[in-house]
C-alpha cells in the first residue's frame, strides 16, 4: 500500500526512498483526502539508524547524508545475507501453499524432519514421539524435499495446500553437513466465528463499561454490572456487548484514565472486580466484612452524581479489600481441593507470561522495575515453579496475590460472557483490544525485545485531529518478530481471546503499517513503517479461530484500499460510521455499506450522538485552540453536513420534513434524529449493527477528545447521564423503559420483527 512516489525527485530523496522501501519505512502516503503526503525525511533516517541500516554513524538528520552515502548503504545493504527478507518463522496459508526462495546457494537440501510442536505458555515442546514417517502419512502432501526447479541460484521451499492448521518444525540439510530450522505456521485463510451472521444478521451495544455504573458499584463501572447489562441488552434481541478494553492499569496508585493506555494487554484490570462477588468474601468475618463496608461506602455514594470518575479512589479502596479477602484465599489454598485446583489450573494454563507480569507488579510497586530487569529472575514455565518461589528479590506471597488478581478478574469476565449467552446472545462480550501498551511499563518489561523504545505509535494528520496524534505506546519491531516466531504477538492475543466471544481491534491498521513518531517530537512528524500484514493477520486468524472468536476490525482514518480487500478476505469485519459514509456533504445510501463490517452511528472517539449533533466537539476544539481553519467556517460546513443527513433521513422516510427544518443545531429534535439515524443504518447489509448506550439514554458529554492530554480535557471520566445530565445507573435502565427504547428500535428495524 505504498502511495504514489512523486515523478520528479531530486537525487538524494530518491536514494533515499528506495533505501527506506528496503526496510519497510514508506517516505510518501495517501492522506485522509487522497492527497499524496510527504514524511519528514529526518524521521526516516531516525528509523533507519534504529533498524541498523548502514548509514554513517553520525548521520542523524538526512542533511548529514550525501548520494554517495545513499548509493552505498543500498548496495550494501542489499549484499546483506541478513537482510533478505526471509526470516526463522515461515507463515503458510492452509487452502493455498506457499512457494518461498531460500536465500542459500544451490544445493541439494533435504528436509530431515517436519514435525507438529505444541506452542503453550511460550514454549515450544516439540512432539518428539512421532518419527517424520509416522506423522507425513497423516498430512498429505506435506514437504519432503527442497525444490530447485525455480531457479539456478536459489533453491525455493514448497508448501503445499491442504496442511493442517498449526505449529511446525522444519529442519533443513544438506549434504555438506549445513542445517536450518525453521518454524512453520500454518493458517486459515478465514475465521470461520463470521458465518455467525451469514443469514441473520446481527447487533449489539457498545459500552464504556467504567462509565456505568449501579448502586452496588464502587464508584466505577465493573464486571457485575457487565453481567446485568448483558442480560438486559439480551432481553431487547442484542447478541453482543461490546466494551472499552480492560487491560490491566498501573498496581500502583493513581491510575491512567484511558483504558487505552494500559500497562499490558495481555492482562485484566483489578479495577472492574466486584468485590463482594469473590468467592472468599462469604467467608470472612463480620469486622472484615464491615471494614470493606466501610470502605465501599464513600464510593457507592458517588454513584448517584454526574461528578468526574476517580479510578484512583475506588482502586485504591478496592485493593485494600483485595488484600484483606487474599488472606482468606491463602489460608483456603491448603485446605479447598476446588479453590486450590481451579487457581493451579489458571496458572499453568497462563504459564510463565502470568509470572512475569506478577513479578513486575511486585517491582513496581516497590519502584524497582527499572533496576531489575526480566533476566535478572530465573526462567519458569510456570508461576507456581519452586525456585521462583524462594527468589530472593520476589516476595512469594506478593507474587501470588497479583496472580490470583487475574484469576478472579477472568473468573469474573467469563460469568459476564456467559450470563449473555445464556440469556440468548450468539457472541457474548466482545472487548476492545488497545493499540499497544504505555511507554515503559509491563509489556515493555516483559517483551525488551518485541517492542521498539525510542519511538511512540500515532497517527497523521486528518480532518478530525489537525496535528496528528501520538498514543505514547511503543510499537512492535517487525524484524524481532519474525525472528522469534511472533511470540510476544501470540501470546498477547491468546490472552485477550480467552474468555470472549469477539474482539474488536483498535487502529487494526496497525498489522499493516504503524505510525512512529520519533521521542520528543509532535506526531505530524511521523512517518509509516511497514510490518508483514501475511504473517500479522494470519497468525490473527490463527489464534481467532482456536478461541472461537469473530473479530472486528477499526479500520477508519487513512486506509488504503487493498487493508479493506485483506481483511474481507480474512472475514474480519471492518468498522462503517454513519458520519464518515459521506462525500461532500452527501450520505451514502446504506445498500452501500460493507456487508462484512460493524455499522454503528457512534464510536467513542466522537461525542455521543445527542451531543455531535448540538456541535459540543466544536465548541471543545474552539476553547482548546485544535482548529486549523476558523470556528465560523467549522461550524458552518458540519451544519451544512447536518443538513445532508437530515433530508437523507426525511427522503427515506425515516424523519419528518418539518423535523429537518433547522436554521442552526440548537434546534434539531435530538430523540427522532437519534432514532432516524439507527433506522437508517440498520438497512446497511452489514453483518453486525451497534447501538451506543450513550446514545440510548441521550448522553451529550465528550467522553473522549482524541489529541488532548488530561491537562486539556477529563477524557474517559464522565460518567453515564441522561438528556439533562442526571446520572443514568444499571438500576435505571432496568427501571425506565424508554433508556431501552433504542434497542428495541434496532431489534426491529434489523430484523423487521
Amino acid at each position: 500500500m505504498p502511495a504514489r512516489q512523486p515523478t520528479h525527485q531530486p537525487l538524494r530523496e530518491r536514494l533515499l526512498t528506495e533505501l527506506a522501501e528496503y526496510y519497510g519505512v514508506q517516505t510518501h502516503f495517501t492522506a485522509q483526502n487522497g492527497d499524496d503526503a510527504s514524511v519528514d525525511l529526518d524521521t526516516v533516517v531516525q528509523i533507519l539508524q534504529f533498524f541498523a541500516a548502514p548509514l554513517p554513524d553520525q548521520a542523524q538528520e538526512f542533511a548529514d547524508l550525501s548520494a554517495l552515502d545513499l548509493r552505498q548503504a543500498i548496495d550494501e545493504a542489499k549484499s546483506r545475507p541478513t537482510e533478505q527478507p526471509f526470516t526463522t518463522t515461515v507463515i503458510v496459508d492452509s487452502d493455498q501453499g506457499r512457494e518461498l526462495s531460500l536465500p542459500f546457494e544451490t544445493g541439494d537440501w533435504v528436509v530431515e524432519s517436519f514435525q507438529p510442536v505444541d506452542v503453550l505458555g511460550g514454549h515450544e515442546t516439540i512432539a518428539t514421539e512421532w518419527s517424520t514417517q509416522e506423522l507425513l502419512p497423516e498430512i498429505q502432501h506435506a514437504p519432503q524435499r527442497v525444490s530447485t526447479d525455480c531457479s539456478e541460484t536459489a533453491p525455493r521451499l514448497i508448501f503445499p495446500a491442504g496442511l493442517p492448521v498449526g505449529d511446525y518444525q522444519l529442519r533443513l540439510t544438506a549434504p555438506a553437513s549445513d542445517v536450518v530450522d525453521l518454524s512453520v505456521i500454518v493458517v486459515p485463510s478465514t475465521i470461520s466465528a463470521t458465518a455467525r451472521y451469514d443469514n441473520r444478521l446481527g447487533w449489539g451495544v457498545t459500552v464504556q463499561l467504567y462509565s456505568v455504573r449501579s448502586s452496588d458499584s464502587w464508584g466505577i463501572g465493573d464486571f457485575a454490572d457487565l453481567a446485568r447489562i448483558m442480560e438486559l441488552a439480551a432481553l431487547e434481541g442484542a447478541d453482543f456487548v461490546l466494551t472499552n478494553p480492560l487491560h490491566a492499569s498501573e498496581p500502583v496508585p493513581p491510575l491512567l484514565d484511558s483504558p487505552y493506555s494500559p500497562v499490558t494487554r495481555s492482562f485484566l484490570n483489578p479495577l472492574y472486580l466486584r468485590v463482594e462477588d469473590v468467592a472468599e468474601y462469604q467467608g470472612l468475618s463480620v469486622d472484615d466484612q464491615n471494614r470493606i463496608a466501610q470502605l465501599a461506602s464513600p464510593l457507592k455514594a458517588t454513584n448517584n452524581t454526574a461528578d468526574r470518575l476517580d479510578r484512583t479512589a475506588s482502586y485504591r479502596a478496592k485493593i485494600q479489600a483485595l488484600r484483606l479477602i487474599f488472606t482468606r484465599f491463602e489460608e483456603e489454598l491448603t485446605t479447598k481441593a476446588i479453590t486450590a485446583g481451579a487457581f493451579h489450573d489458571f496458572c499453568q494454563d497462563r504459564g510463565a507470561q502470568l509470572r512475569n507480569f506478577a513479578a513486575w507488579c511486585v517491582l513496581r510497586e516497590d519502584g524497582r522495575d527499572d533496576q531489575i530487569q526480566l533476566s535478572d529472575l530465573p526462567a519458569c514455565r510456570s508461576l507456581l515453579d519452586h525456585d521462583l518461589n524462594h527468589h530472593p528479590q520476589i516476595d512469594s506471597s506478593r507474587l501470588l496475590f497479583f496472580a490470583w488478581l487475574q484469576f478472579l478478574c477472568t473468573t469474573q469476565l467469563r460469568v459476564a460472557h456467559k450470563r449473555g449467552l445464556q440469556a440468548g446472545m450468539r457472541t457474548g462480550v466482545m472487548v476492545d483490544l488497545a493499540v499497544g501498551a504505555d511507554r515503559y511499563t509491563a509489556d515493555a518489561w516483559m517483551h525488551p525485545d518485541a517492542l521498539v523504545e525510542p519511538f511512540s505509535v500515532g497517527a497523521p494528520p486528518d480532518m478530525y485531529n489537525q496535528l496528528g496524534q501520538d498514543w505514547s505506546q511503543h510499537p512492535w519491531n517487525p524484524r524481532t518478530l519474525g525472528a522469534t516466531g511472533y511470540r510476544a504477538y501470540r501470546q498477547m492475543l491468546r490472552s485477550v481471546f480467552a474468555g470472549v466471544g469477539a474482539v474488536r481491534i483498535d487502529h487494526i491498521l496497525g498489522q499493516f503499517r504503524l505510525w512512529w513518531v520519533p521521542e520528543g517530537t509532535t506526531p505530524n512528524h511521523g512517518a509509516y513503517v511497514r510490518y508483514d500484514s501475511r504473517a500479522m493477520l494470519g497468525i490473527l486468524a490463527l489464534e481467532a479461530q482456536r478461541a472461537g472468536v469473530l473479530i472486528v476490525g477499526e479500520d477508519l482514518g487513512t486506509v488504503d484500499d487493498s487493508v479493506v480487500t485483506e481483511l474481507s478476505s480474512r472475514k474480519i469485519l471492518g468498522t462503517s460510521i454513519v458520519w464518515f459514509e459521506q462525500d461532500d456533504g452527501i450520505p451514502h445510501d446504506p445498500s452501500e455499506y460493507r456487508r462484512l463490517c460493524l455499522a454503528t452511528v457512534n464510536t467513542h472517539d466522537l461525542p455521543p450522538t445527542a451531543g455531535y449533533l448540538r456541535g459540543v466537539h466544536l465548541d471543545l476544539r474552539e476553547e482548546l485552540q485544535l482548529l486549523t481553519t476558523s470556528a465560523e467556517a467549522e461550524r458552518a460546513t458540519f451544519l451544512r453536513d447536518i443538513r445532508g443527513y437530515l433530508k437523507a433521513l426525511v427522503q427515506r422516510g425515516l424523519l419528518t420534513a418539518s423535523s429537518a427544518r433547522v436554521h442552526d443545531l440548537d434546534e434539531i429534535p435530538l430523540i427522532p434524529v437519534i432514532q432516524a439515524l439507527h433506522r437508517f443504518i440498520a438497512r446497511a447489509p452489514s453483518r453486525l449493527h451497534a447501538v451506543a448506550l450513550v446514545d440510548a439514554v441521550a448522553d451529550q458529554r465528550i467522553q473522549n477528545q482524541p489529541g488532548t492530554t488530561q491537562d486539556q480535557y477529563p477524557n474517559w471520566c464522565q460518567p453515564l447521564t441522561n438528556l439533562h445530565g442526571d446520572p443514568v445507573l444499571v438500576d435505571d435502565l432496568e427501571t425506565t423503559p424508554e433508556y431501552r427504547e433504542l434497542f428495541r428500535v434496532m431489534n426491529t428495524a434489523i430484523h423487521h420483527d
